[in-house]
């Protein structure tokens, strides 16, 4: 082996081992994330979610299967190697069983959040196509990948394609919710007319942390995808599923408290239509005196539009 040939190996085993070691410390980064919002968030879990788990409810649903298949699956992501026996079956299982019901949980939510907002608007349907894109591509991912070749430590055709669906997908709802909402808003009065603990300025507030804390970081790795190696992109990446899972899950929480706080009598208008065609299926919030009400704004909104 010539000097140059033995100095290009050096530097490429260099470069192997150093993102391993990133990998690594990322791993633990990730659970140690996921575990402390678990425990600082506990008491509030169990007031708002655990003590209504005595009947099925969907919002239980998406709210669990947001937040625990991902710590179960980051557990394994720090203790498994790749020779461990069956190592490629349980990676695959893995998942299959925390990534993908965590992805389309995170996607129904943003969903509905959109159709609360914009109703039946050509934009759902588009969100809509997008969310599904996004849980395709990321199957494809599982497919592509191993214990031994992790797609999320490497710059695959199935990593990119998930990135950039990602990104397209929470731009669009992020920036369409939050554009929607100040145009409301501005409507009712400004800022100033709406209550502290109204449902619009939580989920206005809410979609602008979400878009700062995730999908600003997502533009700016699909970004660095393009830079030299590009290593930097999937660290970055590799963060913001178990960062938007935090996220969702403090705003399920939070939403359910803001609708417990906030009086009947607060309620605007267009909180009643936020409550009506979404957050009944995530609140749990669904008493007979509210849902009549939420009916007549509607029915009267239907009728301005159509005058």
């Amino acid at each position: 082996m010539s000097v140059g040939e033995a100095y290009l190996s050096a530097k490429m085993l260099e470069r192997h081992m150093r993102k391993q070691q990133i990998a690594t410390y990322a791993a633990y980064s990730k659970l140690a994330l996921l575990l402390y919002e678990v425990i600082i968030n506990l008491d509030r879990e169990v007031l708002l979610v655990w003590s209504t788990c005595d009947s099925f409810q969907w919002s239980n649903t998406i709210y669990l299967v947001n937040r625990y298949p991902l710590v179960a699956y980051q557990i394994w992501n720090v203790y498994y190697t790749p020779y461990m026996p069956h190592c490629d079956t349980f990676y695959k299982v893995f998942f299959y069983l925390c990534i993908i019901p965590t992805r389309t949980a995170i996607s129904i939510v943003w969903i509905q959040c959109v159709y609360a907002t914009y109703h039946n608007s050509l934009l759902c349907w588009v969100i809509s196509i997008l969310g599904v894109a996004a849980v395709g591509v990321d199957i494809y991912q599982g497919i592509d990948s191993s214990c031994t070749h992790n797609t999320s430590l490497s710059e695959t055709l199935s990593g990119v394609l998930t990135y950039i669906t990602l990104t397209a997908f929470d731009l669009v709802a992020t920036f369409s919710v939050i554009i929607k909402l100040i145009q409301t808003i501005l409507k009712s009065g400004g800022f100033q007319t709406v209550g502290r603990r109204s449902l619009l300025k939580y989920v206005f507030r809410s979609g602008i942390l979400y878009f700062g804390a995730v999908t600003v970081p997502q533009l700016v790795a699909v970004a660095l995808y393009f830079a030299p190696h590009g290593m930097y992109s999937t660290i970055v990446n590799n963060f913001l599923l178990h960062l938007s899972s935090v996220m969702t899950a403090r705003f399920l929480l939070g939403l359910r408290e803001t609708r417990g706080v906030q009086g009947k009598s607060e309620y605007l208008d267009n909180d009643m239509q936020l409550s009506l065609f979404t957050f009944d299926m995530t609140t749990n919030r669904s008493d007979e005196v509210q849902r009549p009400a939420s009916s007549q704004v509607m029915s009267r909104g239907g009728e301005q539009m159509s005058g």
